[in-house]
């Protein structure tokens, strides 16, 4: 292609500059003239490419790419064979950068490679279920962006297949990610082989180095077929339930391998619960409620709690610091008796003590509107009365307030839609940009929300759970109508 001579591929797409290149494809931006709109053109090329059989099986699988939508999927938007030679496929233009690219040879934080994987596993699941498989995965194919990972080159597969292994025993593509099944006999392709690729990789971002220590590619390869892998090494906040996880998924024969659907389901939970490697901590917002933020390296993510619970939760350990500051206070600190009482042991006086003493402010009539002030000693001095046995005073009993409710139902309209799981439904619609928003929620009963990001954002998602059960369901936007991935 002559350098500064624009080209436009099927009549619509203005090849822009090049964002990569390998040994069988050519990655450009450019602009859809007809949509208005970013979007990758990977230019496919290779000996195998010649002949009409192979074109032909690139088409169909990128036919089947296309039909997949999924929140951790670069979606497929075109096809097309420039010249009859040359096929090309358009693809969504991911920001970010890929996992190679972020990670290098590094080990990563054990919750955000679980996170990561889990993302990965679940965009596989969804494949193997529409029947496609995607060949290639590792971390060169898979973005991280503001929102997670997106697995991309799905509808390209067949091509990796047809040139990973050359005349000359010369390896095409990354073979340290290859199932011992695709380097025998007859190249077997099944989704089993895509579940292997996923454990090399989640051993190497725990790990930061693969499960053989191989010098050569011939060697790598034999590993693949021959040898096993080295257990996953003990790792701060790596449960055993992973390493056996890793070790399953790197088995020799495919049926000894779980299916994605129950490595995503297992990753997810250790995500979860893998607090270590995050940074917690309860926020109270302006409308009452309380967010738990978990900070990982990747970008900062929310977790909503049900905020009575948060709540209750606060109050409970300020009371017993409260009993505790009065309990080792000394009794010579306390008010003899006969005194006369500090202004903050008279009746209907608002209760101020140490160094707030000479600056009293009425106590609010509203507690979520104004700062909560706490002084070295909350319940004031005691005054015991003659004769009598004063009692240790306790504070009011705090009625936890009841969680807010979800946004009131929207009546859907144009480009808004009602999306129905067993965990609840929400009502979405699209914004400008194809952002994702979601308009209202319901929960099922049982059920409560664990997280959400109502947007507007690129895939708008929110989780029910029920016990160990968990509901995802991620709204994504293409041409401004909103569409459901639920898993």
């Amino acid at each position: 292609m002559p350098m500064g001579s624009p080209r436009i591929m099927g009549g619509r797409y203005r090849l822009e500059d090049v964002l990569g290149s390998g040994g069988m494809s050519v990655v450009w931006r450019a602009r859809d003239e007809v949509l208005g709109r970013r979007v990758a053109v990977k230019l496919l090329s290779g000996k195998h490419l010649r002949d009409r059989t192979s074109r032909r099986r690139i088409r169909d699988e990128a036919r089947m790419a296309a039909a997949l939508s999924h929140p951790h999927v670069a979606q497929i938007y075109d096809y097309g064979d420039m010249d009859g030679a040359s096929p090309y496929v358009v693809m969504e233009l991911v920001p970010g950068e890929t996992l190679e690219q972020r990670t290098g040879d590094e080990p990563v934080p054990p919750a955000l490679a679980f996170r990561w994987c889990s993302q990965v596993a679940a965009a596989l699941s969804a494949a193997h279920a529409s029947g496609l498989v995607h060949r290639d995965i590792k971390p060169a194919n898979i973005m991280v962006t503001p929102t997670g990972v997106k697995v991309v080159d799905f509808g390209i597969a067949a091509l990796a297949s047809l040139a990973e292994i050359d005349e000359g025993d010369v390896i095409l593509g990354t073979p340290a990610y290859l199932a011992p099944e695709r380097l025998g006999e007859g190249n077997q392709v099944v989704p089993a082989s895509d579940v292997y690729s996923l454990g090399v990789l989640l051993y190497k971002l725990l790990a930061g180095r693969l499960p053989w220590s191989a010098a050569t590619t011939t060697q790598l390869l034999t590993d693949h077929v021959f040898t096993e892998p080295e257990p996953l090494p003990a790792i701060e906040g790596v449960p055993d339930e992973i390493a056996d996880l890793c070790r399953a998924c790197l088995q020799k024969d495919p049926a000894d391998r779980p299916p994605a659907s129950e490595v995503a389901r297992i990753l997810a939970d250790a995500a979860s619960i893998s607090l270590p490697d995050m940074s917690i901590s309860p926020v109270l917002v302006a409308d009452g409620s309380i967010k738990v933020v978990e900070v990982g390296d990747d970008a900062t993510t929310q977790r909503i709690g049900q905020p009575w619970r948060a709540m209750a939760a606060l109050l409970a350990l300020a009371v017993i610091g409260v009993l505790a500051v009065f309990a080792l206070r000394p009794a010579s600190q306390r008010t003899p008796a006969g005194a006369a009482p500090p202004p903050s042991a008279v009746p209907g006086s608002p209760v101020v003590s140490g160094s707030l003493a000479g600056s009293a402010q009425p106590t609010p009539s509203n507690p979520r509107s104004a700062p909560h002030l706490v002084s070295p000693d909350p319940l004031g001095p005691v005054v015991p009365v003659p004769g009598e046995v004063t009692p240790t005073p306790l504070p009011p009993a705090v009625t936890p307030p009841p969680p807010p409710p979800p946004p009131p139902p929207t009546t859907a309209g144009p480009g808004t839609e009602t999306f129905t799981s067993v965990g609840g439904s929400v009502t979405a619609t699209c914004t400008g940009a194809d952002l994702a928003k979601l308009l209202s929620w319901t929960v099922a009963r049982t059920y409560r929300v664990d997280a959400l990001d109502a947007g507007p954002a690129p895939t708008a998602t929110i989780v029910f759970r029920h016990g160990d059960e968990y509901v995802h369901m991620a709204v994504t936007c293409r041409d401004g109508q909103p569409s459901a991935s639920i898993w």
